[in-house]
């Protein structure tokens, strides 16, 4: 949701790029300030948060060579990559070796397994850090259309926290079980009642639901950190509110 000028604007819909680009012409909301976000879209992942990556420095603790490989593009747009190794000859002192390319756009960064911690530091000082178990670095990156002209507040809505789980079987911190505590409940009552068939039943779909609630933990966080949007139902328009004129298009929207 944008807070420019002042002003807080309507939520931004959620549009695959294709659409945007196609509905284009139709054209945003304009103010004195210029046109007003509307969309948004999920652009490629990204491995560092950051628009001017440059160079990047590593830090390994690691005696033994971890594999370290970065991609991405130089600042010609031209792709580059490679491949090293890295590791400290000093217990407890950190090797910090820095790429050898200068990436304006950082795609990949991937490493073997380690013993410690890998920790990668782009030239503006953004950073990340990959865990032992962790392989690889992404970030989900999403585009305003239109651009926004000037500064502005926006308030996202994310998960909270995502947990690291450096393994498949890793355990993960499962949320939103209001649904399987009240088919528990239900299948307590029904066996003091004797509905034994039925009870077995409530205690299925707690098991199921119970199920599907780890899975969606661990599709979310193994290995990786990233929010994913919410994709609304229904043809929705974010100028077709009390802020904007009400003016029916072909397709249907407001």
């Amino acid at each position: 949701m944008p807070f420019i000028n002042n002003v807080k604007y309507s939520k931004l819909a959620y549009r695959e790029r294709d659409w945007i680009e196609t509905h284009a012409a139709i054209g945003p909301y304009f103010t004195n300030y210029g046109p007003i976000p509307s969309y948004f879209y999920r652009a490629p992942n990204v491995a560092l948060p950051t628009l001017s990556p440059g160079a990047l420095t590593f830090s390994v603790l690691d005696s033994s060579p971890v594999q370290i490989y970065v991609a991405g593009k130089d600042v010609n747009a031209n792709l580059v990559s490679e491949t090293f190794l890295a590791s400290t000859s000093t217990p407890g002192t950190p090797s910090r070796p820095v790429s050898a390319n200068t990436y304006s756009t950082v795609l990949t960064i991937s490493k073997s397994t380690s013993v410690y911690p890998v920790t990668v530091t782009a030239a503006d000082g953004t950073s990340a850090t990959m865990s032992p178990g962790q392989t690889e670095l992404v970030f989900t990156q999403g585009v305003m259309w239109p651009p926004l002209v000037g500064t502005g507040t926006f308030y996202v809505g994310a998960k909270m926290r995502a947990d690291v789980l450096d393994n498949d079987l890793s355990v993960p911190r499962v949320s939103r079980l209001w649904n399987v505590l009240i088919s528990y409940t239900k299948a307590e009552l029904l066996q003091r009642q004797r509905q034994w068939g039925k009870a077995q039943a409530q205690t299925q779909d707690a098991l199921s639901l119970v199920s599907a609630a780890v899975n969606e933990e661990k599709n979310q966080a193994a290995f990786r950190q990233q929010v994913v949007p919410m994709q609304y139902d229904g043809n929705f328009f974010p100028w077709g509110s009390a802020q904007y004129p009400t003016t029916t298009y072909p397709w249907g929207g407001y």
